[in-house]
């Protein structure tokens, strides 16, 4: 009786004993240094190839070639930096709205505007707002005045000092296209900006 019992107590024990390796060593393979080199090998490989896309994203050829394009005062010559400023700007908005919408010229033009004013204190931003005919002219004036302040206020975010920006409304009294289509109306709900050299 007592052999058996030692016996057994020997079974169990390598079957425990056993039944830990197996768990330790082959499921979360801890004590296998040549798994856990294997495994770190493939998770670096894994992390590398999961970085490799992502970086090539970040830094695409099209993303540096769009910023080379896009001309700033360091890359235009003096004579373009001029004709872009001497130009009339409109920029549009929805109907009854005061937000505006902004395209990439003007943007541009708004940019080297700033510059130009830090540099000539005579220099002026002429801001005009303008309305298609839905509505009464008094309300169109108001709504005309309240896109020019809107715009003013882009600006002076910008940089360009409040006192520098002339601010004026012309509500529908001088309409780009005819009121009596959506597309004329469209155009006609605008608001001008222009440099003045005074």
């Amino acid at each position: 009786m007592k052999f058996w019992s030692i016996f057994f107590s020997f079974v169990l024990a390598g079957w425990v004993g056993a039944g830990s390796y197996i768990y330790t060593c082959q499921y979360h393979q801890l004590c296998c240094t040549d798994c856990e080199q294997d495994t770190s090998e493939t998770t670096q490989d894994e992390s590398s190839d999961d970085v490799l896309p992502s970086a090539t994203d970040t830094t695409s050829p099209d993303a540096s070639e769009s910023e080379e394009k896009l001309p700033t005062a360091e890359n235009l010559s003096p004579e373009e930096i001029k004709e872009k400023l001497e130009k009339q700007y409109t920029v549009y908005f929805e109907l009854a709205s005061t937000e505006p919408i902004f395209d990439p010229n003007t943007q541009e033009f708004l940019q080297l505007a700033e510059e130009y004013i830090q540099q000539n204190t005579k220099a002026k931003i002429l801001v005009e707002g303008h309305t298609d005919t839905i509505g009464t002219p008094e309300r169109n004036l108001v709504l005309g005045e309240k896109r020019a302040q809107n715009i003013k206020g882009s600006l002076v975010q910008m940089g360009i000092p409040s006192d520098k920006i002339i601010i004026e409304s012309k509500g529908q009294s001088q309409p780009l296209e005819k009121n009596d289509t959506e597309a004329g109306r469209k155009k006609n709900r605008r608001v001008l900006i222009q440099l003045q050299n005074n």
